[in-house]
């Protein structure tokens, strides 16, 4: 008879995951073969093996047991794998040249990609240094926020500034590579005399 289990119970994307078939029953016999199929094309061997899921998706996981007696038995487990990840996929700042005290409207849009409802905290930056920290709460999977940050330019001195906008981190979000977004510059200019 075969049986498995696997933990972690809610596994995520790139998490590694252990399956365990000890408690399968040769009932006579001994168990000489145990065959793993994971459902996305990879396989694996023994009492317990590890594996991990790429993309997210509901998989089915088969174990197949054989005795020395050449009887064989199969099973099946549904695995769905969920993922934490949000991003940053846009980042304006309009106007794009100013005279010193101007305002410049930057607008960030984030999205939730992951499977679980999120909060978290955006920061705008300016050649590093914080403009304004805003916080999402409770974004939902698969919706996006758009957050609106005014920067008065009155204490700063004339150039160019990059701005960035990031996430603070999520527990257990293992894809952050868009987790930040960089526009171009903003180049302010000095007032204007009268």
């Amino acid at each position: 008879i075969a049986s498995f289990s696997y933990i972690p119970d809610e596994p995520l994307v790139d998490q590694t995951i252990t399956f365990d078939a000890t408690a399968s029953n040769p009932m006579g016999g001994t168990i000489i073969n145990y065959a793993w199929e994971f459902g996305d094309g990879e396989t694996g061997s023994g009492v317990t093996t590890t594996h991990n899921y790429t993309t997210t998706g509901t998989y089915q996981a088969k174990l197949t047991v054989t005795d020395s007696e050449g009887l064989t038995n199969a099973t099946t487990k549904t695995i769905i794998i969920k993922i934490h990840d949000i991003a940053i996929t846009g980042l304006t700042a309009t106007p794009s040249t100013v005279r010193i005290g101007v305002t410049v409207g930057i607008e960030v849009t984030v999205v939730n990609k992951g499977n679980f409802t999120e909060s978290f905290t955006v920061t705008v930056y300016r050649n590093n240094t914080a403009v304004e920290t805003k916080t999402v709460t409770a974004l939902t999977a698969g919706s996006s926020q758009l957050l609106a940050i005014s920067w008065n330019t009155a204490s700063v001195g004339q150039g160019a500034y990059t701005i960035k906008a990031e996430t603070s981190t999520i527990t257990s979000e293992t894809r952050t590579q868009d987790n930040s977004r960089t526009y171009s510059t903003v180049t302010v200019l000095k007032k204007t005399s009268s």
